[in-house]
């Protein structure tokens, strides 16, 4: 892999795939529905009817799924768990075939906590990572679907507070940055920020004035790059990377520019974000090391770039984690994160305090294919 910055143990970042309409009974009606329709028409006789499911707790067996609960006049009623062969469950009360009030909803990857109502969630309804736990988005579902007021909540801290309708973003709303300090408010449309502008907390109104007013007034929007372009806006710089960061010629010999700190951060702070074209890894497998100056995997199907072109702040400065330098005693990572222009990106957080004006530096994970440089500057494994 000829990614100057790449982690070796990256993995492909899962899309959850999320029901519109959560309404799994829709999926095991179709033996009740026969059963009615057939003795409605007469074409079974007695001894060829389905038989009726008897009261208490039983086992109710389909195609596609199990159930596990309580039955009342051969109907679903009362406390069960609904089991689909894709592995998915789902766990409530039923009033006459149907989940009602609270449940769980278990797939693979989510679990969804709230209210039902025939069926469907409808309610304010919370979803899990099911391994981590970790809290995805809570708000209001109207059947089965994101509709009303939530938030959702990133990985890397920040999250997006707004209104859904029919399960995308639509509306006015606010992007909070992993720092809560900084955020942009603005409208969504079709589930992107089309328009924005920044906005810091009382407790930073000072740094914001002294900004220059292009910046204070840059309208912000979801402007993912392609294998073309970098970005809309290459020489707007980021108001939290801006506050944490700057760029000045590296203290590492032979090295160029390096990264650096504007003030004294703490450890486990998001500091710098790194943008660029994106591209598959065969297309970076195919050029050299010196074209791949400043690649990193994002994961396993695109590779983000930043050129020689763009790499003169001159020309690009709307990130600038491109710019920290090697160093085997590292202060700071890559991490993946999410950014309100960019999308999903990579970023560096830091890994111990640092202090104001000193450099920031992460290890770019080399491991059997090393560059010349790195062979010449170190003579042993870093």
């Amino acid at each position: 892999m000829r990614t100057k910055k790449s982690n070796p143990n990256f993995k492909k970042l899962k899309k959850t795939k999320i029901p519109l309409v959560v309404k799994p009974q829709q999926q095991h009606k179709s033996l009740q529905h026969r059963a009615k329709k057939q003795h409605k028409s007469g074409g079974l006789g007695d001894d060829e009817r389905i038989p009726v499911i008897p009261d208490g707790v039983q086992t109710e067996k389909g195609d596609d799924y199990s159930f596990v609960g309580e039955f009342k006049n051969g109907k679903k009623n009362g406390q069960g768990e609904l089991t689909f062969t894709d592995g998915s469950k789902l766990k409530g009360v039923w009033v006459d075939d149907e989940i009602n009030g609270y449940g769980k909803y278990k797939f693979e990857d989510v679990v969804l906590k709230g209210e039902f109502k025939n069926g469907a969630l409808c309610g304010v309804v919370e979803e899990f990572d099911r391994k981590t736990k970790r809290l995805l988005f809570k708000g209001h579902y109207d059947e089965g679907q994101r509709h009303g007021s939530g938030t959702l909540y990133f990985l890397d801290g920040g999250y997006i507070e707004c209104v859904w309708l029919q399960n995308t973003l639509k509306g006015d709303g606010v992007y909070y940055y992993p720092d809560k300090r900084f955020s942009v408010k603005g409208r969504w449309k079709e589930g992107n920020m089309t328009t924005g502008a920044y906005v810091c907390d009382s407790s930073l109104q000072e740094y914001f004035s002294s900004l220059p007013v292009q910046m204070q007034k840059f309208q912000v929007t979801y402007d993912p790059s392609t294998a073309k372009k970098i970005s809309s806006h290459p020489t707007s710089p980021d108001i939290m990377e801006h506050y944490y960061c700057y760029v000045k010629p590296s203290t590492q010999t032979d090295s160029g520019e390096g990264l650096f700190a504007r003030r004294d951060i703490p450890a486990n702070t998001l500091v710098s974000y790194y943008n660029g074209t994106r591209h598959p890894h065969s297309v970076i497998d195919s050029r050299t090391w010196d074209e791949n100056a400043n690649t990193i995997s994002l994961d396993a199907d695109t590779v983000i770039d930043v050129s020689p072109h763009h790499n003169n702040t001159a020309h690009y400065c709307a990130s600038l984690a491109h710019k920290s330098n090697h160093h085997a005693s590292n202060n700071a990572v890559y991490d993946s994160c999410f950014h309100i222009r960019f999308g999903a990106i990579k970023c560096i957080r830091t890994t111990q305090d640092i202090k104001k004006d000193q450099e920031i530096f992460v290890n770019y994970g080399y491991d059997d294919e090393q560059p010349d440089w790195y062979r010449r500057k170190y003579s042993t494994p870093q």
